[in-house]
């Protein structure tokens, strides 16, 4: 449902406000965008730790520059997609 009923100047039928649900996707929306940037504008090689079921030891993932930003890209499709389902959601 559009989020803009009319415009007839009511104000219960012009905007909607945003739930505290809505809000906190936002943001978590809002982290994911500034963190994917960050990644792929300022790519770094680093190492992550992954916990291995079933075993007492870590494994250890080494992560290129590149893999950095296909990871802030992802990152960034991921927020944008929060963004979208917020203000296409299904409304009642």
């Amino acid at each position: 449902m559009n989020r803009w009923k009319d415009f007839s100047g009511s104000p219960e039928t012009v905007m909607r406000r945003f739930t505290g649900i809505e809000l906190g996707i936002l943001l978590l929306a809002g982290t994911f965008l500034v963190v994917g940037a960050d990644m792929v504008f300022y790519p770094t090689e680093m190492n992550v730790f992954h916990q291995v079921y079933r075993r007492m030891h870590a494994a250890v993932e080494h992560i290129s520059k590149d893999r950095s930003q296909i990871y802030g890209i992802l990152a960034m499709l991921f927020g944008l997609g929060l963004v979208w389902m917020v203000f296409t959601g299904r409304r009642k």
